[in-house]
């Protein structure tokens, strides 16, 4: 049975996807078997940052009963397999947040890992995707007001009864301003499994369609996401 980690920050900007990418990314390439999906229906990002532009069937058709969520599944050149979500102005209206709990729950066997790139916010997609895991990553950055929302969405996990596994500090410059690690772990009570640091690997990635930990493997910001994949172990 697969491990269902949702990936989630409650609060936009942090770099939720590019973790959740780059998770999914480096425990592929340490030879596991992973399915990552897109699960913001309102503002899905997942094939903006493989380039992906002619999809025909994403996790939208799978939420309308279309096709089932295996004839969903794109599979990037490296092995990693991914359900995308593509979403129009009808189907912003008609967003079918309350499908997307059995979906995902009925993808625990297809894979060891499903990540799971949460909405942003706490939204009701947000909340479906926090009750289909078992488990959740929260993003966050070393700023106040970002660790303040990540405070409420362990909270929300929390009540839901999920297993928190810890904190990801994105964007790390190590500078005074900052909150240290220390703070960060005495405000959520959880313990920080990974820092990744400000670099500009990520964002020549993200230009380049690949996952850092492809397209810049000696990166700074790759080393540390390897490093996450392993704990994960």
């Amino acid at each position: 049975m697969g491990r269902i980690i949702s990936v989630v920050s409650g609060k936009g900007g942090v770099g939720k996807t590019v973790t959740a990418i780059n998770l999914a990314a480096a425990l592929n390439d340490l030879g596991k078997d992973v399915l990552l999906v897109d699960g913001s229906l309102s503002a899905p990002n997942v094939h903006v940052c493989f380039g992906a532009k002619d999809i025909e069937t994403s996790l939208q058709d799978v939420l309308k009963d279309k096709v089932h969520f295996s004839d969903a599944v794109h599979v990037h050149a490296s092995g990693l397999k991914i359900i995308p979500t593509l979403t129009d102005l009808n189907d912003l209206k008609t967003l079918k947040s309350d499908k997307l709990k059995k979906a995902i729950s009925d993808m625990q066997n297809f894979s060891e890992f499903i990540i799971i790139d949460s909405g942003g916010g706490f939204s009701d997609e947000v909340i479906a995707s926090l009750e289909a895991c078992d488990e959740i990553v929260v993003v966050t950055n070393p700023e106040e007001t970002a660790v303040d929302v990540a405070k409420k969405t362990i909270s929300v996990a929390e009540e839901l009864g999920k297993d928190v596994l810890g904190v990801v500090v994105n964007k790390v410059r190590n500078k005074k301003y900052e909150l240290s690690e220390e703070e960060i772990v005495n405000v959520l009570g959880y313990p920080v499994i990974g820092q990744i640091p400000f670099d500009k690997a990520v964002k020549h990635s993200l230009r380049l369609n690949h996952p850092t930990v492809y397209s810049h493997p000696r990166s700074k910001a790759s080393k540390r996401f390897n490093n996450l994949a392993k704990y994960l172990f």
